[in-house]
């Protein structure tokens, strides 16, 4: 069974800076700032939510499809996707646009300074799930981190498909209105959210968890290396998943989506949904003793 996984496709660049940012000679600043660090290394990676979430899954043994808005500089990762023999059928690509860039510079504290430029993703609208022939082909889809107006778009015309929608509004949360988040979550089946995104959901729309899991089900909010806590009819206070203890601590970028990508894998092998999320945890402590969000080796859930 195929999963379409929507969201943003990038590319991150990180910096290493061997001192730190608060000893940097910035002058006297007074609104004009010239500041330059000198990177004693860089590592590119393929990142970006659904190409997370697809590299995750697509170890496991699934099928991902991916479904996203790239740019002009698409090819790179496109040949990385056809040699992991991941489809990028459905990545529409805007020529007059650049993929999503992140940039950080991490220092001896890992305190970071990020830039971020949206590009492509922007116009993920522009990509329509309509136009997919074959839609009936899937039962599973996530909506994760990308531009909202696309977001809201294509957790609409995939419920109204009969497809089961994760809804992970993620780093995007904060772009929607309180009208965009309920009606994304009313049409969806599960609720993926961490801690700070499950405190600016509840803010932002005035709900509690027990109002939203009367149309879920399920509503999961991640603990980090505690686990997950899971919300649904059985459970309307809530049932802590257990974290894994991983082997080391290297980098958590990605480690979120790695957590989806396991559960997704459960769902769509009709695991019990407490199964699915111990499998969600489990890649997620895998996950954070590499760098990067994909690159980390198969490993036996």
């Amino acid at each position: 069974m195929s999963v379409l996984i929507c969201g943003s496709m990038a590319y991150d660049c990180i910096f290493e800076y061997q001192g730190e940012f608060k000893d940097a000679n910035l002058g006297n600043y007074s609104g004009t700032l010239n500041a330059s660090f000198l990177a004693s290394s860089l590592n590119r990676h393929f990142g970006g939510c659904a190409g997370n979430v697809a590299y995750g899954l697509k170890l496991l043994g699934g099928n991902p499809k991916i479904f996203a808005a790239m740019g002009v500089d698409a090819n790179d990762y496109l040949q990385y996707l056809e040699a992991l023999d991941i489809s990028a059928e459905y990545i529409k690509i805007l020529p007059d646009m650049f993929t999503v860039q992140l940039m950080i510079i991490n220092d001896s504290k890992q305190n970071q300074i990020n830039t971020f430029y949206p590009g492509a993703m922007a116009f993920s609208h522009l990509n329509k799930i309509t136009d997919i022939k074959n839609l009936s082909e899937y039962k599973i889809a996530i909506v994760s981190p990308d531009g909202k107006d696309g977001m809201v778009e294509h957790v609409k015309d995939l419920a109204n498909a009969g497809i089961n929608v994760i809804f992970d509004a993620g780093q995007a949360m904060p772009l929607f209105s309180k009208e965009e988040l309920l009606q994304s979550i009313s049409y969806s089946k599960y609720v993926i959210v961490n801690e700070y995104e499950c405190d600016m959901l509840l803010d932002k729309t005035a709900y509690n968890i027990q109002e939203f899991i009367q149309n879920l089900e399920a509503f999961i909010v991640t603990l980090a290396d505690k686990g997950a806590c899971l919300y649904n009819k059985e459970f309307p206070n809530g049932i802590i998943i257990q974290g894994v203890k991983a082997d080391r601590i290297t980098d958590p970028t990605g480690c979120g989506d790695a957590f989806r990508a396991g559960f997704i894998y459960g769902l769509e092998n009709n695991l019990p949904i407490q199964e699915a999320i111990r499998i969600g945890n489990k890649m997620g402590a895998h996950k954070i003793a590499y760098s990067g969000g994909q690159g980390y080796p198969k490993f036996a859930v």
